[in-house]
């Protein structure tokens, strides 16, 4: 059952600037063509309609996506 009709989106950069809220993406991952940072403090809101279908390239890994949400959380001033 397909329940909103927007998502939150966490920005990602080839600045390669680290920050307490900045997780490093390696090339590739994700379809990215350049090391990359998720900038988790600069989440933002985007209806679906403005999203391709289907992925991009390989999915982000497992342990990068933890961090991500880690990084985001903190961002919330939400530490666990």
């Amino acid at each position: 059952m397909n329940w909103a009709n927007s998502v939150l989106a966490v920005p990602i950069t080839t600045n390669l600037r680290p920050a307490p809220t900045h997780v490093a993406v390696p090339a590739k991952q994700g379809g990215l063509m350049h090391d990359s940072m998720a900038r988790c403090e600069n989440v933002s809101y985007l209806h679906k309609s403005r999203l391709s279908r289907g992925p991009l390239g390989a999915p982000i890994s497992p342990i990068s996506m933890r961090e991500i949400e880690r990084c985001f959380l903190r961002s919330l001033g939400i530490t666990a």
